[in-house]
């Protein structure tokens, strides 16, 4: 049984008692399960059990419910980041029916190096094999398995900040985190993050189970838990930053009060904390290192710093942004109630403390070192805020019976029941977050996202189905919420399902801090997807609709759109169609087929009219454009500048062809390297190599050829003479043989290109 009233001594110091002050709360808590030494009854125990029991089933209804209406109410193909997961789970169900376990364990290893891996759709897929694919069922397993736990994990860490009345601070807290639409929000948008946040939010409950970590399993258990945090998304690791320096703050606060005791206990003590703060570190790791070692290796190397430079923003623009996707109301009222909990005792005064810390340096942490500004990233505050909100009204609470109390607390009640209303409901005609925003005091409106071409768009795909041959890769010249590459796939396998998609899509450049030049995509594409330049009526400095960053740092996507509304030379290989699609905001969509190939002087011509356009080089530039090659082909960066490019070839009994331009720095001298790869089953016994010197004025200088004999030596070294050359061309052909297999790969690996 708990108490009726909050008991007078908690949160006050034990001046009497030189026992630490955690040890002191930590035994108030416990006291308040029992009255009086007061022994439980069966049935007091079967009644506290069916109310908890009563109480999951609301919050597990309400979260369904929740969910059900905003899918419903929902119509939009969820381009970008909104609809990748929900791709990449229904995939994975695909694979693992296919080949059940070894394909799946093969393709979520390989995906540990990019940027989105499949580890987080693990528990999601066997929702969709079972149920379907449909957008419902993802939501659903999103909500079931992140957003309700995390909910639940931060009920359980109110009981340890707010010591009284466990049972009602649990679900009370866990109801305000169902009440916060910017801890819903996030979810309904079909981003996957959320599971990282409740990672966090349980390393924090496991922490505060004793706050010195005395306890054998807490290092390793921690460490695991804070491990996968990252792992599963990677940007969490700011999070696990914050909590280690939490956890210092909160070590060192503890350190300066025993002192006033006793300075060698004291000095004991904060060590050994320290030391198991540290293990947890390298616990964390070595989980890392176990789970993932693609993923460290991957994080090890790259610069995210420059790769996503793109996405930086002053750090007013990121206070304010994270202020408002909550609306000011609840961080005061979250405020508010740390402060006042601290000032009047109501509160365990050091876990208060350890949430202060956290959520300070988490918020600078991200206006001055992170710079990032996207609404999934708003789950590195949920938890501190409706932590704040809870402390609030139990604060309000445990104050003295009065008018003025019951009047404070129904107003704090009807705000924040207003503010989901206002944040999650659609109460006016908007396409896109934050529009029709009531006032900053509340959550901006980010309700079901109805597009008005909703319907353009099928038509827009049915078009390109019925235009194109299977196989003819489409180009998308656009990046934003309103049309890009990723929305025409969701589009085509929302209206004809996964396994009747037909259009060969390509990934395009989209970011100019971590992509490269447009130019090779748009000499494979058969069909390019073009936009006019039209803009949206927005405040002034605003993007252009094209796209969904200021449009200073997405030149990749606008010279690709360029080259054909201003009509370049590379335009000149295609010809427009004449149908016209046109998009809610007055933009018209134009189709381009291919007519003939591009040649190399106009690849040239376009690639300095791009590179005029761009103020600094493109953080994904290569040395190297590819202009021909077979269906199925890529080009890769290794390391130390090296490149691998792979081609499968398919054609039976005709002659192939790759070409490559290097458009790197060429000195006067070059020495070009690299080996031929003829694959386990070669379908040819020669290959021909063919490297040609360009000069400035795109004629021909040079030409040195290598022939090639299987199972010769494959490897090549090419001295030439460079003086007054500004590109290289690398040629590769042969022809398949009439017994070789249906399909084969070459790939020509370690290419460098040095002064000689």
């Amino acid at each position: 049984m708990v108490p009726d009233e909050y008991p007078e001594s908690v949160g006050e110091r034990a001046h009497r008692n030189p026992r630490p002050v955690e040890m002191h709360n930590d035994e108030i808590r416990e006291s308040q399960g029992n009255r009086s030494g007061e022994l439980a009854s069966p049935r007091s125990h079967d009644w506290r059990f069916m109310t908890h029991l009563a109480l999951f089933m609301v919050m597990l209804t309400a979260s369904v419910t929740i969910t059900c209406l905003w899918v419903l109410n929902e119509q939009d193909y969820y381009n970008g980041d909104w609809g990748r997961t929900h791709l990449m789970a229904i995939d994975q169900a695909a694979l693992f029916r296919q080949w059940p376990g070894g394909a799946l364990y093969y393709h979520v290893k390989e995906s540990l190096v990019r940027d989105y891996n499949d580890i987080v759709v693990l528990p999601i897929f066997p929702f969709v094999m079972a149920f379907g694919n449909s957008r419902l069922v993802f939501e659903l397993a999103l909500v079931l398995l992140y957003q309700l736990p995390f909910a639940l994990v931060v009920g359980a860490i109110a009981t340890k900040l707010i010591p009284v009345h466990s049972s009602a601070v649990f679900w009370s807290t866990t109801g305000l985190a169902l009440l916060t639409p910017a801890v819903w929000v996030p979810t309904l948008r079909g981003l996957p993050d959320m599971c990282s946040a409740l990672l966090v939010a349980l390393a924090v409950l496991l922490y505060l189970h004793d706050k010195r970590l005395r306890h054998w399993w807490q290092i390793p258990t921690i460490g695991l838990v804070l491990a996968l945090a990252v792992i599963l998304r990677r940007h969490f690791a700011y999070g696990v930053v914050a909590l280690f320096v939490s956890w210092g703050v909160m070590s060192s606060v503890v350190f300066l009060e025993q002192w006033q005791r006793s300075f060698r206990e004291a000095v004991i003590s904060w060590s050994r904390t320290i030391v198991r703060i540290g293990l947890v570190g390298v616990s964390s790791l070595a989980w890392t290192a176990l789970l993932g070692w693609p993923f460290l290796e991957t994080v090890y190397r790259t610069n995210y710093t420059s790769l996503f430079s793109s996405y930086v923003f002053p750090p007013s623009e990121v206070i304010s942004y994270y202020i408002l996707i909550f609306g000011w109301g609840p961080w005061m009222l979250a405020g508010v109630g740390y402060i006042t909990g601290v000032f009047i005792r109501k509160l365990n005064q050091d876990v208060a403390l350890f949430f202060i810390v956290f959520g300070l340096y988490s918020y600078a942490q991200w206006a001055f070192l992170v710079g990032q500004k996207v609404i999934h990233y708003a789950n590195h505050f949920s938890m501190f805020v409706v932590l704040g909100l809870s402390a609030l009204v139990w604060v309000v609470c445990q104050a003295e019976k009065s008018r003025p109390r019951l009047l404070i607390l129904t107003s704090i009640v009807i705000y924040l029941i207003a503010n989901a209303v206002i944040g999650m409901v659609k109460l006016t005609n908007v396409d896109s977050p934050g529009v029709g925003q009531i006032a900053t005091s509340f959550a901006p409106n980010h309700s079901p996202i109805v597009r008005k071409d909703y319907g353009e768009i099928g038509r827009l795909v049915e078009y390109l189905r019925k235009v194109t041959s299977r196989g003819d890769k489409i180009y998308v010249a656009a990046g934003s919420f309103f049309l890009d590459y990723t929305l025409l796939v969701s589009a085509e396998r929302a209206l004809y399902g996964r396994d009747q998609s037909l259009l060969a899509i390509i990934p395009v450049p989209m970011v100019d801090s971590n992509h490269d030049l447009p130019l090779s995509a748009l000499l494979a594409a058969h069909y390019v997807v073009v936009p006019s330049t039209v803009e949206v009526q927005q405040t002034p400095g605003a993007s252009q609709w094209e796209y969904h960053l200021p449009h200073d740092q997405q030149t990749v996507v606008k010279v690709a759109s360029l080259a054909f509304t201003e009509n370049w030379p590379i335009a000149e290989d295609f010809s427009r169609l004449p149908d016209e699609f046109t998009l809610s905001n007055g933009t018209h969509v134009n189709v381009y087929r291919r007519v003939r190939p591009t040649s190399l002087e106009t690849v040239i011509t376009t690639l300095e009219i791009m590179e005029k356009s761009f103020r600094s080089r493109p953080g994904g530039r290569l040395d190297w454009i590819v202009l021909e090659a077979p269906r199925y082909s890529s080009l890769a960066k290794g390391t130390e500048g090296s490149y691998a490019f792979l081609t499968n070839v398919t054609d039976v009994g005709k002659v192939w062809k790759a070409k490559m331009l290097h458009v790197g720095t060429v000195s006067a001298k070059t020495k070009i390297s690299g080996a031929l790869r003829f694959g386990d089953t070669p379908c040819t016994s020669s290959l021909v190599l063919n490297i040609s010197t360009v000069s400035p004025s795109h004629s021909f200088l040079d030409t040195i050829t290598r022939t090639f004999r299987y199972p010769e030596s494959p490897a090549f070294t090419v001295q030439m003479d460079t003086m007054g050359v500004k590109y290289l061309l690398l040629s590769l052909s042969g022809s398949v043989e009439t017994n070789a297999p249906a399909s084969c790969q070459f790939k020509i690996d370690q290419i460098r290109v040095g002064a000689g």
